[in-house]
């Protein structure tokens, strides 16, 4: 399916890709978290820092906006936990992103 909608786009039958998204979207993202939790602590830190200091440009976590409505200590906090992997925050952050985005537009 993914061979199909990569290099056949204009060809897709949406219908396909609907029952795609409705029946296998589920198992292929548990299929992704378990990957990543059998990934050993020692090599997830390491992959974790390779990514902070190729992307340091990503300084939305330092300069946000969202720190006009939210205090800031606690929301890095909980970042730093998602980051070292320590608890999977990746819908607050997900949320952070769109607020901040949100904040961008109409703030």
């Amino acid at each position: 399916m993914f061979d199909i909608n990569t290099h056949e786009y204009f060809g897709i039958n949406p219908n396909i890709v609907w029952a795609t998204i409705e029946i296998d979207l589920e198992s292929f993202e548990q299929t992704i978290v378990n990957i990543i939790n059998d990934i050993k602590p020692d090599l997830k830190k390491e992959l974790i820092d390779s990514f902070m200091e190729d992307n340091h440009y990503l300084d939305f976590a330092v300069d946000a906006n969202i720190y006009k409505y939210m205090d800031k200590d606690a929301t890095q906090r909980l970042i730093n936990e998602h980051l070292s992997g320590e608890q999977n925050r990746r819908l607050f952050i997900w949320s952070l992103l769109n607020f901040e985005e949100w904040g961008n537009i109409y703030g």
